[in-house]
């Protein structure tokens, strides 16, 4: 495929266990750790149904446009399945870039121009379990110009999952003052489980594109 060409990625999945449908809440395509697309699931495929002999398996399929542009070379993409009461699977998809690309973003990295990171709290970071949490960091575009400010307009948060997948809670958008961005939120609402994992991802104004940063979060549970 061309650098900077859009392209679909698509096929089925079911979770055989499931009764009556096929089992799966979401799919995701990624690189590394950026999300590059929420594919559209429930797709009609007759033909899975009739292969596995299931008929509720004739709405598994699903496809996603990837419409970021990736690095010049050969790729491993991750497609990422997510079932109501399994966790995840996960299937690797090689794909051929030709020519020059666009940069992509992987969360965390400036590479590629944006640099996105949390501060506090740190993977060794306790969290406590009360009503009064912060959540802080920085996200700024390297790319940016003076009348852009930092070239970011929105850092978003979520706990333990993906934007928009099964399983994933919103902790709201990050106030923004300049490179620095803070979150207020109740940990007391999260702590039923002690190991988490935070979602942060940073929109540029600048390109359009998107990081994604994912971070451990340990709470103080006995």
């Amino acid at each position: 495929m061309a650098a900077g060409a859009s392209f679909t990625v698509s096929g089925w999945v079911v979770d055989t266990t499931a009764e009556g449908w096929s089992g799966i809440v979401g799919v995701q395509v990624m690189l590394g750790g950026t999300l590059l697309t929420n594919a559209t699931i429930g797709l009609s495929r007759p033909d899975v149904a009739a292969a596995l002999g299931n008929p509720f398996f004739a709405n598994s399929g699903f496809s996603g446009v990837v419409s970021t542009a990736l690095p010049a070379g050969s790729q491993t993409l991750t497609v990422v399945a997510h079932t109501a009461d399994k966790g995840a699977w996960q299937k690797q998809v090689q794909v051929n870039v030709s020519g020059s690309a666009g940069p992509v973003v992987t969360g965390g990295t400036a590479t590629t121009g944006i640099v996105l990171r949390v501060i506090s709290p740190t993977p060794d970071d306790l969290v406590l379990p009360n009503n009064n949490g912060t959540i802080n960091g920085i996200a700024y575009d390297t790319r940016t110009r003076a009348e852009l400010g930092v070239g970011i307009d929105r850092v978003s948060l979520y706990l333990n999952g993906a934007r928009g997948t099964a399983g994933s809670h919103s902790l709201g958008d990050a106030v923004q003052n300049g490179p620095n961005w803070t979150l207020a939120w109740e940990p007391t609402n999260y702590d039923s489980v002690r190991h988490n994992i935070l979602w942060v991802y940073a929109h540029s104004s600048v390109t359009g594109e998107e990081a994604l940063l994912q971070q451990d979060l340990y709470f103080a549970r006995p």
